[in-house]
């Protein structure tokens, strides 16, 4: 079965473990954009987004991209947040960048 808006929100958007970890994933990512073809569509905005993350700035961007990350954990069966595997992280990360970027 799986999780409801609800218990994302009081199990995972508040679990301090799982935040750093969408944090260190976000940064991962974005070195990856930073190394991307110039030609990949939205390259310049994406570029533009992977530096704000990696430079930690404006300060509600991490709180925002985490909350964006784990919106996309519907998916998951278990509502424990310290089961979420790093490639389910990755994957949601992936999956909001060029949403965030503006793309």
């Amino acid at each position: 079965m799986a999780l409801t808006y609800r218990q994302l929100s009081e199990n995972h958007l508040s679990d301090g473990d799982l935040r750093s970890r969408i944090g260190l994933s976000a940064l991962k990512y974005a070195v990856t954009v930073q190394a991307e073809a110039s030609n990949t569509t939205g390259h310049a905005a994406r570029v533009l987004l992977a530096r704000v993350v990696m430079i930690g700035g404006p300060e509600n961007l991490n709180e925002r991209l985490q909350a964006a990350a784990v919106a996309q954990m519907t998916g998951l069966s278990g509502i424990n947040p310290r089961l979420v595997t790093d490639a389910e992280i990755d994957t949601a990360v992936a999956a909001i960048w060029n949403a965030m970027a503006g793309v």
